[in-house]
């Protein structure tokens, strides 16, 4: 019998050690204070900044980081060789105790992605919905031995240095920040052409 899976999604998750997390935390504090009130889209308690448009090196640095680890994935997913990735936006996310971050997609996006700069323990995980929303009529996920493509959601906690990288379609949320620390990111969409 051959099994042929369809419909599949990418996820990337990638540890980025060369990047100075201090100087993104100053960064992220310094464009906190500067604008208090941030923009609300998503979260809901925690604040996220507009547009990143204040120049940082070490944002910069990211930047390319995120744009080279993506290059291998053309020839993954059979893109065709003269496109090219770009970041559309990048904003910073502070996500205070309690504070979360409500079930979204990302339109226009081919990519989405988070860069984790300060991830405490508990400090909320990041969760993605399966696309296939018909599915949770049809499977029961307590039949399921290990995670499978048949799952509704797919966890991931964050950690210092993380970055995860998602399809924009993939709707996803983020829990509760359980620790009494800051949890510290960096959210991007990527576009191609």
């Amino acid at each position: 019998m051959h099994v042929e899976k369809i419909f599949s999604s990418i996820l990337v998750l990638e540890s980025f050690p060369d990047i100075d997390n201090q100087v993104l935390k100053d960064y992220a504090y310094k464009c906190q204070k500067d604008n208090p009130k941030g923009i609300v889209k998503s979260n809901h308690i925690g604040w996220q900044s507009d547009r990143l448009t204040i120049p940082c090196p070490m944002v910069g640095a990211l930047n390319n980081t995120i744009l080279d680890t993506l290059e291998p994935l053309k020839a993954a997913l059979k893109i065709k060789k003269n496109t090219e990735f770009y970041l559309s936006n990048l904003w910073l996310n502070i996500n205070c105790s309690k504070s979360i971050n409500i079930p979204h997609i990302h339109p226009d996006a081919f990519f989405a992605g988070v860069y984790y700069i300060n991830a405490p323990e508990d400090s909320g995980d990041l969760v993605l919905k399966n696309p296939a929303v018909g599915q949770q009529y049809h499977v029961d996920e307590k039949l399921l031995e290990d995670f499978s493509s048949l799952a509704m959601t797919f966890s991931i906690s964050p950690k210092d240095n993380l970055c995860v990288i998602f399809p924009g379609w993939i709707e996803h949320f983020v829990k509760p920040n359980a620790s009494t620390k800051d949890r510290i990111s960096i959210a991007f969409n990527v576009g191609i052409r």
